[in-house]
C-alpha cells in the first residue's frame, strides 16, 4: 500500500487537498487507487479507481466510479485488448451515461516498430454507432530509442491535417537537452516555443529555460518545463521561463509522496472566484490534455490547454474579467480520461 497526500501553499502555512491510497496485489500490480479530498476539516471520498489483470499480469480493464455522498456510482471506464504476443493493440473508454455505457466513448489503436517502440497512437469516437477517426500521434526513435519526434494531426473533411509536431534532441547519456514544438501554419511550420535543459555532473536537471518564438525572435516565456533524474525517475512538470533545480539528501520523507499516482482534476481555487482561479490537475503518464471552459449552455468560452504534455502535475490560471457571473464548467480531456467539474464566477 502506498499513501500519498498533496497539500497547497495558503499565505503561510500548507492545506490539506487530496489524499490518494494505492492498494497492490502480490506481484505489485495496482488494483485499488482511492482519492479522497480534505473538506470541512475531513477526509472525505471522491474517487476510486479498481483495476483488473489476466493471469498474466496484463491489465484487462480498469473501473472508475465517483463518491455521491452515500455510495460509488459509475463513471468512466477502460478495456484493452492485446494480441498473440501480448502486446497493447487498442483501448475502449467508455463514460456512464443514461444508467449503462452508452456516454461518451472513443477507442485508441496503437501500432509499434520491431523495438517495440509506439509509433502511431490512433484515436476514434463512437457517433451513432459508427466510428469516425477524431486524430492521431505518429512517433519516430534514433539507433538509441530516443523518442525524436512526434507529429499530431486530427481528421478533417477526409484528410489528415497536421496541426503540431515536437523534435526533441539528446545527449550522449539520453538526457533530452532541446525540445522544439512547431504548429502548421497554411503551407509550413511555424516556430512555437523551445525549451533548452542542462545537466550538472550527476547527469541530473540543473537548469531549463523556456522561449516562445514572437516577431521572428525567441524571447523567454512562461511555459511547462520537465525535471526529471538521470534515471527518469521523479519527473514533473513545472511553469516558468527559467528554472535552476538544487538538490539535497532528505530524511524522514516517503518515496511515494513525490510520485504521481493516477489522474486527478481538483476543484478550482479559490471558488467563487473573481476574476482569476488557479486550476490543478496530475497526469500519471505521458498524454494529449485538452482542459476548456463552457458556460451554463455547454458552450466553450475558453481552451486553457491542448496539447500533449508529459507525466506531472499541472496549475492552470482561468481569467475571467471578460465573462459575466454565473456558473461555469472546466473538462479535462486526457487519453484516457474526462473529468468535469463545476466553478462559479461571481463579481
Amino acid at each position: 500500500m502506498t499513501l500519498l497526500i498533496f497539500k497547497y501553499w495558503k499565505k503561510d502555512y500548507w492545506l490539506n487537498d487530496t489524499r490518494q491510497v494505492n492498494l497492490y496485489d502480490s506481484t505489485g500490480s495496482r488494483i485499488l487507487h482511492l482519492q479522497k479530498r480534505w473538506i470541512d476539516s475531513i477526509w472525505v471520498n471522491e474517487r476510486q479507481i479498481e483495476c483488473f489483470y489476466s493471469s498474466l499480469g496484463d491489465m484487462t480493464s480498469y473501473l472508475s466510479e465517483d463518491w455521491n455522498g452515500s455510495e460509488w456510482v459509475n463513471s468512466f471506464r477502460r478495456t484493452n485488448t492485446y494480441d498473440s504476443n501480448f502486446v497493447l493493440t487498442s483501448s475502449l473508454f467508455q463514460n456512464w451515461g443514461n444508467n449503462d455505457w452508452t456516454g461518451f466513448t472513443w477507442r485508441d489503436s496503437y501500432n509499434y516498430d520491431l523495438n517495440g517502440n509506439e509509433i502511431l497512437l490512433f484515436r476514434e469516437i463512437l457517433n451513432e454507432n459508427k466510428w469516425e477517426k477524431v486524430d492521431r500521434f505518429i512517433y519516430e526513435y534514433d539507433k538509441k530509442e530516443n523518442k525524436v519526434s512526434y507529429l499530431y494531426e486530427v481528421w478533417s473533411s477526409g484528410v489528415w491535417l497536421s496541426s503540431f509536431r515536437y523534435t526533441l534532441t539528446y545527449d550522449n547519456s539520453r538526457n533530452l537537452v532541446f525540445s522544439l514544438k512547431e504548429t502548421w501554419e497554411s503551407i509550413k511550420w511555424i516556430n512555437s516555443n523551445q525549451t533548452i535543459y542542462s545537466y550538472n555532473s550527476n547527469e541530473d536537471l540543473s537548469f531549463a529555460r523556456n522561449e516562445r518564438w514572437s516577431s521572428n525572435n525567441w524571447t523567454l516565456s512562461n511555459g511547462s518545463m520537465a525535471i526529471y533524474d538521470a534515471s527518469r525517475n521523479g519527473r514533473s512538470y513545472f511553469g516558468s521561463r527559467t528554472m535552476r533545480v538544487y538538490y539535497a539528501s532528505l530524511t524522514d520523507i516517503e518515496d511515494e509522496e513525490m510520485q504521481v499516482e493516477g489522474y486527478s482534476l481538483s476543484q478550482n481555487y479559490p471558488n467563487p472566484f473573481n476574476p482569476s482561479t488557479t486550476i490543478s490537475y496530475q497526469i500519471p503518464k505521458d498524454s494529449f490534455v485538452n482542459l476548456t471552459i463552457y458556460n451554463f449552455l455547454g458552450q466553450t468560452v475558453s481552451t486553457l490547454v491542448n496539447e500533449y504534455q508529459e507525466t506531472g502535475k499541472f496549475n492552470v490560471i482561468f481569467n475571467a474579467s471578460n465573462l459575466p457571473s454565473g456558473i461555469y464548467f472546466y473538462s479535462i480531456r486526457t487519453d484516457e480520461n474526462t473529468y468535469v467539474k463545476k466553478m462559479i464566477l461571481l463579481k
